[in-house]
């Protein structure tokens, strides 16, 4: 009898880890997590739990103190000062310092350190060439969306315009990698043509704010949550997720317990590709083949601090700053190996951070993957010697900072882009099927994939998918196209969703004029952005 009481008493005796229940449990802090919790409670849906395995929310919004400068740990640039993108409202809601970064003011060099404008010309960058290749790139990439066309990579279009990656020299190749890795993270053999567009037009604004980029996420979590708010559980590891027709149970590596309702999971696809989180029972296959061809892509940065100032009394061979005011924003130096440390900007700068000795360079792609294995040691002697191609004396950075998310379990990745194949809408429909009563969000999910918005409108989508079913917010009838009938076979299982014909139809963001039969192509607004999409014959 004793040895029985003993045995029911033991959990108590070694500190059995709580159970939390709730309407809505959210895996996940980032933008598409902090959002979606912010337009649940919108809805009256105030129950809510929000797990976060970091310290802090902001996923990869992540600001540091470092050389007494707030440094963006992820992303750094606001892409597009427009209203129509929710990053930039908010930035300006709250007046976020940023600087817009003027892609004209900089040096160009060669492998050797010689600059751009010495060089014979026809050694030189061809611009008027470059200019053309982006111009056909739009032109094929509306005529490839509106025509239905399949998709190829950039690679094999700049062949078709008649401009040869193995032809050209290190800086024309410098000058691609410019316009293509540095914005998408890929090389052009690996990025898509039909979804080579940035998000909104604007420009780039540099965010140089005190808050950091952490400013935009904390401005919509003190929305709706408070400072300590018992309902965020920070540094709390998921590592296996249970769906039943009752709703989610997800059990974090310390043994405590999330139930709920409904879950929407904003992790990274890099998570599930790794198998860092289990589920049970699960992904149907068709929903897991499509995680695994979702390119997650690297991109570091790299701040290096100086000793002292070695770029204030420079003066190029060819100098043209007379056009411009103030010093040039960044130095683009050539090498062998393309992509190798080639961008770096002087974010010591008065328009910067003036004062703080900090520059930045970027590498993308295998470049990356290269970096993030090596030292800090190793990482500042390449520094240096790509600097002295250019600079006479250049110190050896006394400190760096590398952004590692490859390396990061929680990430395993940068951030994504859609493959190249014939990747339709309906492809991220079938991805975005609850499993059970879990709900997926995420960067990944939106046509702003890669982008901050995207993060932020998949919160928004998921949160008004949820909260349709709580609140009973469905309708039926002769509304809009949203996806084919083979896409959603659990149209009965989703409370809100019901069949017209060919399509399956609900209320809300995702909607297109009805397509019956699948005509050629249809307009189709996803996540509230609207662009052309074809429809699966």
């Amino acid at each position: 009898m004793l040895a029985r009481v003993a045995l029911l008493l033991l959990p108590l005796l070694v500190g059995a880890q709580p159970t939390y229940d709730s309407d809505v449990l959210i895996l996940g802090a980032g933008i598409s997590g902090i959002t979606a919790g912010r337009d649940l409670a919108n809805a009256g849906i105030t129950n809510i739990r929000i797990v976060e395995a970091d310290s802090a929310i902001g996923g990869r919004i992540r600001s540091v103190q470092w050389q007494g400068t707030t440094i963006n740990d992820g992303a750094s640039w606001i892409h597009g000062k427009t209203s129509e993108n929710p990053i930039w409202v908010i930035k300006e809601k709250i007046n976020l310092q940023c600087t817009d970064h003027n892609y004209d003011w900089g040096y160009w060099y060669n492998e050797n350190g010689v600059q751009n404008d010495l060089l014979p010309e026809d050694e030189q960058v061809d611009w008027d060439r470059l200019e053309g290749y982006l111009e056909f790139l739009e032109q094929e990439r509306d005529r490839r969306l509106e025509n239905c066309l399949p998709d190829i990579n950039q690679r094999a279009l700049m062949n078709m315009y008649g401009m040869h990656l193995d032809l050209l020299n290190p800086i024309n190749e410098l000058a691609i990698w410019f316009d293509i890795d540095y914005c998408f993270a890929d090389p052009p053999v690996q990025d898509s043509v039909r979804y080579s567009g940035m998000p909104y037009p604007g420009g780039d604004c540099f965010v140089t704010d005190t808050r950091g980029m952490r400013g935009i996420i904390d401005s919509i979590h003190d929305e709706y949550l408070t400072p300590n708010d018992p309902r965020l559980h920070l540094n709390t590891n998921i590592e296996r997720i249970e769906t039943t027709e009752n709703g989610v149970r997800a059990i974090a590596t310390d043994g405590t317990v999330f139930t709920a309702r409904y879950g929407i999971h904003t992790f990274s696809p890099g998570v599930t590709q790794n198998d860092i989180v289990t589920f049970d029972p699960p992904l149907a296959s068709a929903q897991r083949e499509l995680v695994e061809q979702i390119p997650v892509t690297e991109y570091t940065g790299i701040y290096m601090h100086f000793p002292e100032d070695f770029w204030t009394d420079y003066v190029p061979p060819s100098d043209y700053s007379d056009y411009y005011d103030g010093p040039a924003h960044y130095y683009m130096i050539a090498n062998n190996r393309r992509g190798w440390l080639p961008l770096y900007f002087n974010l010591d700068n008065p328009e910067f951070w003036p004062g703080s000795r900090i520059w930045r360079t970027d590498v993308a792609s295998d470049t990356a993957r290269e970096i993030q294995r090596m030292t800090d040691d190793e990482i500042k002697d390449a520094i240096v010697e790509q600097l002295s191609k250019v600079f006479p004396n250049v110190p050896r950075p006394d400190d760096v900072f590398i952004t590692r998310h490859l390396q990061d379990p929680q990430f395993k990745g940068s951030f994504v882009n859609w493959p190249i194949n014939d990747w339709q809408i309906w492809d991220v429909m079938e991805l975005s099927k609850p499993h059970g009563k879990l709900y997926f969000g995420g960067s990944h999910l939106s046509e702003d994939h890669g982008f901050l918005s995207g993060g932020y409108w998949s919160g928004v989508e998921v949160a008004r998918r949820v909260s349709s079913i709580i609140n009973n917010d469905w309708q039926c009838g002769d509304g809009v196209c949203s996806m084919p009938v083979e896409s959603c076979s659990s149209c009965v299982e989703d409370c809100g969703v019901c069949r017209l014909k060919d399509v399956c139809v609900r209320k809300g963001p995702i909607y297109a004029p009805a397509c019956p039969g699948c005509k050629s192509s249809s307009t189709i607004t996803f996540n509230n952005y609207q662009g052309q999409q074809s429809c699966r014959a």
